[in-house]
């Protein structure tokens, strides 16, 4: 009699135990199977007879329990087991930390092909502790991934949970990630180190109408296979399932699964018992590839199966037929037909008490039945698909829709309404990251904005600043002139004219004007009555310093600014040097007969205005002439600009130039009537 301990660490792997006892019993062995108690751990197998050619399958089924699993072990050494088949790599490394010295065979499965794994266990097989059969699992993740691409209209987007804390499911979903690459699928991997968090991430799963949902080979997800399939049922996608029996009882649409490494253990648990050491027996692989598709899972989702998939296929859950509701109301109306015929002829044999009792019974009993069965099929589902699709409607998406099963246009419409729900989720998620990205653009350019009002009042101050700076300048420059230049000239005049000097003073002279000029151009004087310095510098000071201000006629209305007018010092400045350096050009530049000054006040603004005959010029030049450094129109554009006023420009060759300033005043100024007293100016 032979025993051997078989580990099952977690319920997935119970399956292969019938596979190795049959299979035992095909090379004739007695095969008995015995079952540790799920609360104790007894090292007695039992009383009774067994055959001298019988071996004892001693399972312990650990339901993922180390802690159950190591204690097993210690018990299967205390009876001596003959080998020890380890289900997992976690019962693997269990057994042969607990099997070291004791020397027991130790058989593998459900272990897949790392590379580390091959290293490590390939050593251990040469010390003859070890040997068993590979799990194909990784050398099928792109079979499992390719099925999905077999159906009409194929996914685009996979999404699958894996634990970050296991190797072997790292492992797997890298190659899942190649995998994906290489089908053109885009992978969103959602990492759970337990099943709350598996829980979790599945029903938070974002999905879109050609998503699909895979399971990998993680023990964590064990117990969460069938929420996965209930919620791909729910948000309408596909289910690819990991075993064979999560096609009825998840609602996989696809499930491979690689079987026939019962048989290769059984194989291995016969030689070692026939005397071979493990180191003899090599490692093996199973082969035997089972692929189950659901017909009726894909009906349901709308999805139309390629004809290779199902030629492949060895299980095929078949779809059920619908019946339409017009057949079925044919087939009531039929029935109703025949019971009628049916009551009348039996009628004709009875009484006339027995006809008006046996009419009235058959009539309730009919409509009874008709109302019952009405209202099963037909009503009672369209009532509760009215109710889902009001919550659906008042925004209550989560609602959930009963599987109502009708196989007729009220299954449809069931499948229509999760559909819908379906994409209105999609749509939300999709507007909510839509109204998000809006809300992050809108900050980033209400952010941009203050950043640029910053900046340009930061250029509007450095502007102010280089203008108080020149103005500084201009009266050093001039202070200067005076100071150091005019008083040694006066000195130099004195002594040409004690030495009577005609030609040293006439020179003299000249340049005492010229800077006198030059003193005038960079000064600004002290502005107190602003009508009467504007007269002056208009009749007396410029046509002093031009001599060709005899030939142009003036006309000078400047009565507005006879008012007392709250206008700010830097716009008081501005007019003077407006008014001056307008003239300026006039005299100096427009060959013109005639000028025009005036300023009015008009809707709360200031107005002056310089206009004459003169030959003009193209005024879209302006710019240029700004850029170009023009002083003038340099200057007058940059503080009009800073004082929020206008400054126009309108000139043509050959039909002369209007030159006009516009300054704001303070808004409790009344309107004030332009004065229109003309003076006409000759040369002084």
């Amino acid at each position: 009699m032979y025993i051997v301990g078989v580990l099952s660490f977690i319920e997935q792997t119970i399956d292969e135990v019938p596979e190795i006892e049959q299979a035992l019993n095909q090379l004739g062995y007695a095969v008995h199977l015995e079952q540790m108690g799920i609360n104790t751990l007894s090292p007695k197998i039992g009383d009774y007879y067994y055959e001298q050619e019988s071996i004892i399958l001693w399972l312990c089924r650990c339901f993922g329990d180390s802690e159950r699993c190591k204690i097993a072990v210690k018990v299967f050494i205390e009876v001596g087991v003959d080998a020890i088949v380890a289900m997992t790599r976690m019962a693997l490394d269990i057994a042969l930390d607990a099997a070291n010295e004791a020397g027991t065979p130790i058989l593998f499965t459900h272990v897949t092909r790392e590379p580390e794994t091959v290293i490590e266990l390939e050593f251990l097989q040469k010390t003859d502790k070890v040997t068993g059969v590979w799990d194909p699992w990784l050398e099928i993740i792109e079979e499992r991934l390719s099925l999905i691409t077999e159906v009409v209209p194929p996914p685009t987007t996979v999404h699958a949970i894996c634990n970050p804390n296991l190797p072997a499911v790292i492992t797997e979903a890298n190659l899942l990630r190649k995998a994906a690459k290489s089908l053109n699928l885009k992978l969103i991997l959602h990492e759970a180190s337990d099943p709350k968090q598996v829980m979790d991430r599945i029903a938070n799963l974002q999905t879109q109408q050609d998503h699909v949902i895979i399971r990998l080979a993680d023990p964590t997800t064990d117990q969460a296979a069938s929420f996965m399939g209930a919620i791909a049922h729910e948000q309408n996608i596909p289910y690819l399932g990991l075993t064979l029996d999560e096609l009825e009882r998840c609602g996989a649409l696809f499930a491979l699964e690689v079987r026939g490494s019962g048989k290769l253990v059984a194989s291995m648990i016969h030689r070692i018992l026939k005397g071979e050491s493990p180191s003899a027996i090599p490692f093996k692989v199973a082969s035997t590839k089972t692929l189950a598709v659901n017909l009726q899972a894909a009906q349901d989702l709308g999805l139309i199966v390629s004809p290779a998939i199902l030629s492949r296929a060895q299980i095929t859950l078949p779809a059920q037929e619908s019946t339409r509701l017009g057949s079925q109301f044919v087939r009531i109306l039929i029935f109703a037909l025949i019971a009628v015929n049916f009551i009348i002829a039996l009628a004709n044999r009875l009484s006339f008490p027995y006809l008006y009792a046996l009419t009235i019974g058959a009539t309730l009993i009919l409509a009874l039945w008709m109302v019952t069965y009405l209202n099963r099929r037909v009503f009672i589902p369209i009532r509760k698909l009215a109710i889902t699709a009001e919550k659906i409607g008042s925004g209550e998406l989560n609602a959930p829709i009963v599987d109502l099963k009708a196989s007729n246009e009220v299954d449809i419409l069931t499948r229509a309404l999760r559909r819908m729900r379906s994409n209105l989720k999609t749509s939300y998620a999709n507007l909510n990251q839509m109204n998000k990205n809006l809300k992050e653009q809108l900050f980033e350019l209400t952010e941009a904005y203050r950043s640029l009002q910053k900046t340009q009042r930061e250029l509007e101050l450095a502007s102010r600043r280089i203008i108080e700076a020149d103005d500084s300048q201009r009266f050093a420059l001039t202070t200067y002139i005076h100071d150091e230049i005019i008083r040694p000239l006066d000195d130099i005049m004195a002594i040409a004219q004690e030495l009577e000097h005609d030609d040293l003073i006439k020179l003299g002279e000249e340049m005492e004007q010229r800077i006198r000029q030059v003193r005038f151009d960079l000064s600004v004087p002290i502005l107190r009555d602003i009508g009467i310095e504007m007269r002056r510098l208009a009749q007396e000071t410029l046509p002093e310093i031009y001599p060709n201000a005899s030939r142009i006629a003036m006309e000078l209305d400047l009565s507005a600014l006879d008012q007392s007018l709250p206008l700010e010092p830097g716009c008081i400045f501005l007019t003077y040097r407006f008014i001056r350096g307008a003239i300026s050009n006039v005299y100096r530049h427009s060959q013109a007969t005639h000028m025009q000054v005036s300023a009015e006040i008009h809707d709360s603004q200031l107005s002056l205005c310089v206009s004459d005959d003169g030959q003009g010029f193209d005024s879209t030049m302006v710019e240029s002439f700004i850029k170009s450094g023009h002083y003038f129109f340099h200057d007058i554009q940059i503080r009009t600009k800073q004082l929020n006023g206008n400054f126009i420009v309108r000139s043509f060759p050959g039909q002369g130039t209007h030159l006009e300033v516009s300054l704001p005043l303070a808004r409790n100024t009344k309107k004030n009537r332009r004065a229109t007293i003309p003076r006409r100016i000759h040369k002084p």
